[in-house]
């Protein structure tokens, strides 16, 4: 099944400057003669240098190297495509369809009673500064200081514990009990919290953060659940994570770092039985990896990485990618969302921007 999509996410068109399609001519522009912008100068003593810029269809907006507007040029490129023709969302796995409830998970749902015995605690930490959603019982969650974005986050958190946490939780069935998972950069811990309430033996997750770190403790400890909550870097995490995870969760981080093959390795190396990757991809149908550019303010956010450069993925890299690391059998997971979900056309997952993708060893 083919999705054609004229929208972008919210968060790839501010990365990249991506606006809804316009129609342009599929006739390339002439690119510039060789004789367009002479130049006087030399390379060494005796080499004409020469500084005419040469660019696909002479697009103005791809010339240049500045680092700052790498993503406009990018952005410049696929709008252009897409007014040739809409990139579809490809799906070249087994995968199986979800279907969005608009329901809280259960653990949320136990926020209730949390709440009746201390509802100070949920004060506090509705006052913290939150880029997720979860409820806190008593009509109060993490998202009350922006209740703009609170009804869309509430939706989308929910959808990825559906897509996520309740598929592995069904797939492992009785298993569970006797499993062990580690939850990768693990932000606002909300999806490891979430699995240690479906009844997982043990729960870890890190966070290279502190601050998130501290967040998510305050919201383990209103929850009653006992995750194991670690400020640690991917790349050197503590000696005995070496022993392994039943089930790793590598969700959101992928598009984050500079050395996305290192980090799938690692995810293969601590994952005993099947981990999930949960990503943003781009769609241009070829295994790869786009560079991004975050500003000053953009890498200060809670759930972004170390350094102002990333790899984001493309689908076909991201296959590849698992792949490569030795993970035997894939299978992706889908949502299917229904028009009444909120801003169902920003959805990372409906408009094929993000995937899901589970992985046995």
């Amino acid at each position: 099944m083919l999705l054609l999509v004229t929208e972008t996410s919210s968060e790839l068109s501010r990365m990249f400057g991506i606006r809804k399609p316009r129609l342009v001519s599929s006739q390339p522009a002439p690119s510039p003669s060789p004789s367009s912008s002479p130049s006087s100068q030399t390379f060494g003593t005796r080499y004409p240098l020469r500084t005419d810029a040469v660019v696909w269809r002479g697009l103005p907006v791809l010339e240049g190297t500045n680092l700052v507007t790498s993503g406009r040029r990018y952005g410049g490129w696929v709008q252009t495509l897409k007014g040739v023709a809409t990139l579809p969302t490809e799906f070249i796995l087994p995968r199986i369809e979800v279907p969005y409830r608009a329901e809280l998970p259960a653990s949320m749902q136990a926020a209730e009673a949390r709440h009746a015995t201390d509802p100070a605690a949920a004060d506090a930490i509705a006052a913290e500064q939150w880029g997720y959603y979860f409820y806190l019982g008593g009509g109060k969650s993490t998202l009350d200081r922006f209740p703009k974005a609170r009804e869309i986050n509430r939706a989308s958190s929910s959808l990825r514990m559906q897509m996520i946490n309740e598929v592995i939780e069904d797939v492992v069935g009785a298993e569970k009990s006797d499993m062990s998972v580690l939850d990768f950069a693990c932000n606002w811990g909300g999806m490891a919290i979430d699995m240690a309430h479906r009844g997982f033996r043990s729960v870890t997750a890190f966070d290279f953060k502190e601050d998130n770190i501290r967040r998510a403790g305050m919201l383990n400890a209103y929850m009653g659940t006992d995750v194991q909550l670690d400020v640690a870097n991917a790349y050197d995490l503590p000696a005995h994570y070496q022993e392994g995870f039943d089930v790793v969760l590598n969700l959101g981080l992928l598009y984050h770092v500079t050395d996305p093959v290192r980090l799938v390795q690692l995810t293969h190396a601590l994952t005993r039985k099947v981990a999930v990757f949960d990503t943003l991809c781009h769609k241009e149908p070829f295994s790869g990896f786009i560079t991004a550019y975050l500003n000053e303010d953009q890498i200060k956010r809670s759930g972004m990485g170390e350094q102002q450069i990333e790899l984001h993925p493309t689908y076909r890299g991201l296959v590849d990618l698992i792949h490569f690391a030795g993970f035997r059998n894939l299978v992706e997971v889908a949502p299917i969302i229904g028009p009444k979900y909120p801003d169902r056309e920003k959805e990372h997952y409906y408009v094929g921007h993000r995937r899901t993708i589970i992985a046995f060893k």
